[in-house]
């Protein structure tokens, strides 16, 4: 059930090697359209998704509760995705959702300016300067998007297995590096005992949207922590009541114990 994480400068052939890749493995590829079309059979529209996708939100998006929303949404489809094993995921993050998932090969693609310009520019057919402005508001994007919701910098080295410098090689030649490093990067051992987490994770997040979209509880910080059968509740609540009737309703299929480290407390206005 291997998994791999795909980030990208704009330029970089981060669609073209995601889908090679995926291909070539047979796996299946969760880019920008299969987070869209999941999100919009959650009730997002495209106006929603925009807000949010890969960029930092708006002061406006920012304390809507649908930015909240949004991140659980995303959260629920990466961790669902991964769970199922055999996946390529380009950007959203993924790399910072995934990272203490055992078995996740993280990749990062680069290329100098200069390179990435020239693709642009041919590949819609823009002037240089207008790719250029293109290239650099998207990395900017993309990396305040991650350092807002995940407190991680998109282009630290080491939040990665590899950064692969990509001018002079096409996108199979790429792919060809990427499968050499998940051959010696992952085992059958370090697959199934990422199946297990990303399953965990992936109930937790299913627990929270019962508790905070169906059941519409005052409840806020929610952090659902699963192991086996048992989940732990995290953040806080009004009451003692709301902190029962999350107890009693977190029992979803597949839970037999609930632990409540919920405290009584109010947002800030």
């Amino acid at each position: 059930m291997a998994i791999v994480t795909i980030a990208r400068e704009r330029g970089a052939m981060g669609q073209l090697i995601a889908s090679e890749l995926a291909h070539q493995l047979g796996y299946r590829l969760i880019d920008r359209q299969v987070v869209e079309e999941a999100l919009a059979a959650d009730g997002f529209t495209e106006k929603n998704v925009s807000a949010y996708d890969e960029r930092k939100p708006g002061f406006f998006a920012q304390v809507s509760s649908m930015m909240e929303e949004y991140i659980r949404g995303l959260k629920t489809l990466v961790y669902r995705e991964a769970a199922k094993g055999n996946c390529v995921f380009l950007g959203r993050g993924t790399q910072f959702l995934l990272q203490n998932v055992p078995g996740v090969v993280r990749i990062r693609l680069v290329a100098p300016l200069a390179t990435r310009i020239a693709r642009v520019s041919k590949l819609l057919e823009l002037d240089e300067h207008t790719a250029e402005q293109q290239i650099r508001h998207i990395d900017r994007d993309r990396s305040q998007f991650n350092e807002h919701f995940f407190d991680s910098k998109w282009d630290d080295a080491t939040n990665y297995n590899a950064v692969l410098n990509t001018p002079g090689f096409t996108p199979e030649q790429v792919v060809s590096v990427i499968r050499s490093i998940l051959a010696e990067a992952t085992s059958p051992e370090l697959e199934a005992a990422g199946k297990v987490m990303a399953h965990n994770l992936a109930t937790g997040q299913l627990i929270c949207r019962h508790l905070l979209h169906d059941l519409k509880l005052p409840l806020f910080f929610l952090e659902a922590e699963v192991k086996d059968d048992t989940v732990i509740l995290h953040g806080l609540a009004h009451s003692m009541a709301d902190i029962e009737k999350a107890r009693e309703h977190a029992a979803i299929e597949g839970i037999r114990n609930v632990i409540s480290n919920l405290s009584i407390g109010r947002m800030m206005r």
